[in-house]
């Protein structure tokens, strides 16, 4: 499809990205599109980690309104959310912050800032030993 749509030179489809190769990829993309879905099985992605890094590395992400991920993007703040499953709206979204640079800037930089008052390990395993003193002290 990349190519029958003649966007070959602007839109990569990555793949298995390895680990040290990932912030080369999120220096060099605009837009991070994380599709998640739940399959035949009633599996879904939690809240992927790559979601999270591409908010970290500050760029635009758009992400399927499903299981965890509603919880970290708020839509229009610091990403986009699509229906999961809907190829349309992930389409219309990426048309959408390709042509408004300054919503793509504007949620990407959000995106950061969150993650760092938010998600850093330091905040993280902070909140973890608040919790494990309060079971502790049961």
């Amino acid at each position: 499809k990349i190519y029958d749509l003649g966007v070959s030179k602007t839109v990569l489809l990555a793949g298995n990205i390895k680990r040290d190769e990932l912030q080369l990829y999120f220096s060099g993309c605009d837009i991070l599109v994380v599709p998640s879905i739940k399959d035949n099985k009633g599996n879904v992605d939690g809240l992927p980690n790559v979601l999270m890094e591409g908010l970290s590395s500050g760029r635009a992400v758009i992400a399927s309104d499903i299981a965890g991920i509603p919880n970290v993007i708020k839509n229009g703040i610091n990403g986009l959310l699509t229906e999961p499953g809907n190829p349309q709206q992930i389409a219309d979204a990426i048309v959408k912050l390709v042509d408004d640079g300054p919503l793509r800037r504007k949620l990407g930089t959000e995106a950061r800032r969150q993650c760092l008052n938010r998600y850093t390990w330091k905040i993280s395993g902070g909140k973890y030993a608040i919790g494990l003193k309060a079971i502790i002290e049961r």
